[in-house]
């Protein structure tokens, strides 16, 4: 038999990994074909009908997600109409709690798996359900014996899977677990099947496994374990084993593999563990945490338990001892939280992280909370993603000016946002994180969308209209500007930042960039000379900043001791620069 398995990711830098594991399993005896698309590709589902149609193939599969739903779902209608024989399946977490009607309501359905899929589609390219069945998975009990990832260089696949496919670049998806030991409202872990406990691969196996997946130039590997630290000594033998296999790609201390990004419950995190993490290089672990909220009552009724305390303790000994990006989300519009409460969180997070996301409850199809919607006066879209429009605690205009200040904080919180020492000035001065990002964000949204080169004028304009700036502190803030422009953009920064060098400015900081571009090739510092410029800056006047505009990245160093190591006259920052 002919199976074309369908995914249509959220992203090109993205992979599924259902479509793959499946491959592996169906390929014995069938001839199997990935077909992988993006939502966001030209023609939509007639543009992937179109490469469906060409395969001409007996079975289809299509992974449904809830990022893809409809046009997956369009995608197998148009195909049933071209070929009126094919067997169409469907799978994936956004059918899996579909009702019994689901196949009447949607004849071009032939078979629909609930739950985990392993099993069921071999079962179906077999032969063993009649045309119409929807079939329950179950738990696939060969998960945690499985002889290979998903892909390798050395997996079975072969043809037009895995030989020819390009990973550059791409995030790739990995399990090394499945199921929760929590049982959040909100989640789809929380819905636990009668005897249903976390499955595990073990350490030693998962860690052979992850070497393989190193070994390939992917963008990162991230773990779709819902709770990675579960088993705290497995996660312990797993990071050691990482952390082997990435030392042929770290150089002082900096490490050029894949990321490897888990979800970590944080309050499992113990001193050992840290300590075993403080000898990871930067750029190897990303932690993703879930906080959620703060709000006592919040835990409560959602069913986690209130350990925000231990989670801020863990949180700090991880920025302060290790090198690992801290990744930490809130979500607004659960249950009996309010905009203080959110607020009160949002505060208490900021600035212990790399990253603050701050996401919107989705009341998933399988969830409790999706069954309790009534309880706690939620309104939510009623077809994908589900997001939740207000409840009986938060406005529907509350909910939209979160959102504002979401998008406020996720584009300019991050050190890469090319906005972060301004951004984080401004918050200095600011009545607490959370209120600049309502000020920021209502500022925007009465100005429209302007350019990213635009955005440095705004955010200065924002701050003297604001009284930010009373203090006299505007060339301070023009300074931050300009560093943040020149570290993170090409060209010259605009006019309302940019500061003039005086002449022996000039001729200072040309004999500074001359005698330490000499200096270069002993050092061996990656700094790529013919984009390196020097700067002063008012807001620190002892150093010169060494900037590589091209890979946006810089160096700072102290200007008495260049100084004396190169016989330069000493340079003061001009006081009428502007």
């Amino acid at each position: 038999m002919k199976i074309v398995l369908v995914a249509q990711n959220s992203s090109y830098t993205h992979t599924n990994a259902a479509v793959r594991i499946f491959a592996r399993l169906l390929s014995p005896k069938h001839e199997v074909k990935i077909i992988e698309t993006t939502v966001n590709d030209r023609g939509g589902a007639e543009a992937v009908s179109e490469k469906l149609y060409r395969e001409k193939a007996d079975m289809y599969a299509f992974s449904v997600y809830i990022w893809n739903r409809t046009e997956q779902l369009l995608s197998a209608r148009i195909i049933k109409q071209l070929l009126p024989d094919c067997i169409v399946a469907i799978g994936g977490p956004e059918v899996s709690y579909e009702k019994e009607d689901f196949i009447s309501r949607n004849p071009y359905v032939d078979y629909l798996i609930r739950g985990e899929g392993e099993q069921a589609i071999c079962d179906i390219a077999d032969g063993k359900y009649k045309r119409g069945s929807i079939i329950d998975g179950g738990i696939f009990n060969g998960f945690s014996v499985s002889s290979e990832p998903y892909y390798s260089e050395t997996n079975s696949i072969g043809g037009s899977l895995g030989e020819n496919e390009n990973y550059d670049g791409k995030l790739i998806y990995y399990e090394s677990s499945r199921g929760c030991p929590y049982n959040c409202s909100y989640c789809l872990s929380s819905a636990k099947r009668p005897g249903e406990h976390v499955r595990a691969k073990t350490a030693e196996f998962a860690a052979e496994e992850i070497k393989i997946l190193m070994s390939h130039n992917v963008k990162a590997i991230k773990f779709v374990d819902r709770t990675f630290n579960f088993d705290i000594a497995r996660a312990k033998y797993i990071f050691i084993k990482i952390m082997e296999f990435a030392k042929e790609n770290t150089e002082k201390g900096k490490y050029s593999g894949p990321t490897c990004h888990f979800e970590i419950c944080a309050a499992l995190i113990d001193d050992e563990t840290i300590d075993i993490l403080s000898d990871a290089p930067e750029g190897l672990f990303r932690f993703e945490i879930g906080v959620q909220t703060a709000t006592s009552e919040t835990l409560e009724a959602i069913g986690r338990r209130n350990d925000t305390e231990k989670i801020i303790t863990a949180v700090k000994k991880l920025r302060e001892r290790t090198r690992v990006t801290v990744h930490l989300d809130l979500i607004c519009g659960l249950p009996l939280d309010t905009v203080e409460g959110i607020k009160k969180s949002f505060n208490l997070i900021y600035g212990l992280c790399d990253c603050l996301q701050m996401g919107f409850l989705k009341l998933l199809p399988g969830t409790r909370l999706r069954e309790e919607a009534g309880k706690y006066g939620m309104i939510y879209l009623d077809m994908p993603p589900y997001t939740v429009l207000c409840n009986s605690t938060v406005s529907f205009d509350e909910m939209r000016m979160l959102s504002r200040i979401a998008d406020a904080a996720e584009k300019f919180s991050e050190k890469d946002s090319g906005f972060f020492s301004s951004v984080e000035y401004l918050i200095g001065k600011a009545r607490s994180a959370f209120d600049f990002y309502d000020e920021l964000s209502s500022f925007l949204s009465k100005n429209g969308a302007v350019s990213s080169r635009k955005m440095y004028e705004e955010i200065f304009l924002f701050a003297e209209k604001q009284g930010y700036l009373k203090d006299g502190s505007s060339d301070i803030l023009r300074e931050k500007l300009r560093y943040d422009f020149l570290l993170s953009n090409q060209g010259t920064p605009p006019a309302a930042i940019d500061r003039k060098y005086s002449d022996d400015e000039k001729e200072y900081i040309f004999s500074v960039r001359r005698a330490v571009i000499h200096e270069k090739p002993k050092e061996d510092i990656k700094l790529f000379v013919p984009a390196l410029e020097a700067h002063l800056f008012l807001f620190d006047e002892d150093s010169v900043y060494l900037i590589d505009r091209k890979n946006h990245c810089f160096e700072v160093r102290k200007k008495a001791e260049l100084c004396n190591m190169y016989n330069i006259e000493p340079c003061n920052c001009a006081k009428d620069k502007f």
